[in-house]
């Protein structure tokens, strides 16, 4: 054997292309997802339930709750002026109230001026 040939097929052999995926895998992939967004879903559904008793009523129509990650609560505000009413109420008690309906899960509340709801 030559040593060309050689090279060539330990190259073939150490560079394989990866096996196309089979169509059931697209299955496999909607299942992970539909898990992922279950648990987000009961993750968050605490922190919605949480906001919608203990905020006031004129924060809750202006402002958007977009994520909850690693303790932190993103709510989405559309204007400065709003996010300063946000920051009155979490510093007059909201904050300690929603981090004692949601058993401690909340650790801050992150406020951003955004598109408000539609």
């Amino acid at each position: 054997m030559h040593d060309a040939e050689r090279r060539m097929r330990d190259f073939e052999r150490w560079h394989r292309r990866p096996a196309p995926r089979s169509e059931t895998s697209a299955g496999a992939d909607f299942d992970a997802l539909r898990r992922t967004m279950r648990d987000a879903a009961k993750r968050f559904a605490g922190i919605a339930e949480a906001w919608e008793t203990s905020a006031p009523p004129a924060l809750r129509d202006q402002c958007v709750l977009v994520g909850f990650a690693a303790g932190v609560l993103t709510v989405v505000v559309p204007s400065a002026s709003v996010t300063y009413a946000l920051d009155r109420a979490l510093r007059e008690g909201l904050e300690t109230t929603l981090r004692e309906a949601t058993g401690g899960k909340l650790v801050r509340v992150r406020s951003r001026v955004g598109a408000g709801p539609s």
